[in-house]
């Protein structure tokens, strides 16, 4: 994000926004990668967020620190996260990503296929996103694959 969104960000309403996301949304769910009950990724997933998309579900973070990055943590959070989604009856899934956010490539390699470009206001500026899309739900995890909740 442009350190202008930054700025006006604060640890506080972030922790009340994940906080919300976990007890007060039943239908949003965040996911976490932790090593030592030190949390270094996470993932919110819950209905898209476009109107008249009942059926569609969203990815709408995934984040992993640069330290734990390489590892296979980003896949695992997002193919929990989207094999989730698909037990609770979601048949496709979307991605909104900033339009600069080098890790495009994630979701392409994932089999997202970008459908749209658009402007959106994100923390308060208005921002360029690049939309993915899958038409079916990717990726159902292996038992074997599974992260513990």
């Amino acid at each position: 994000l442009p350190s202008a969104v930054l700025e006006n960000m604060s640890v506080e309403e972030s922790r009340d926004r994940f906080l919300e996301a976990i007890e007060g949304k039943p239908k949003e769910h965040v996911y976490v990668a932790e090593d030592d009950g030190r949390v270094f990724g996470f993932a919110v997933a819950g209905p898209s967020r476009d109107a008249g998309s009942d059926a569609v579900g969203e990815v709408y973070a995934l984040y992993v620190l640069q330290d734990y990055q390489g590892m296979g943590t980003g896949t695992r959070l997002f193919r929990k996260a989207v094999d989730d989604l698909a037990g609770k009856g979601f048949v496709s899934l979307v991605v909104r990503v900033l339009s600069g956010n080098s890790y495009c490539r994630f979701y392409e390699k994932h089999g997202g296929t970008e459908v749209e470009a658009r402007d959106e206001d994100v923390g308060g500026q208005l921002m360029k996103l690049r939309i993915f899309r899958w038409d079916r739900m990717p990726l159902r995890m292996d038992k074997d694959e599974t992260m513990g909740e």
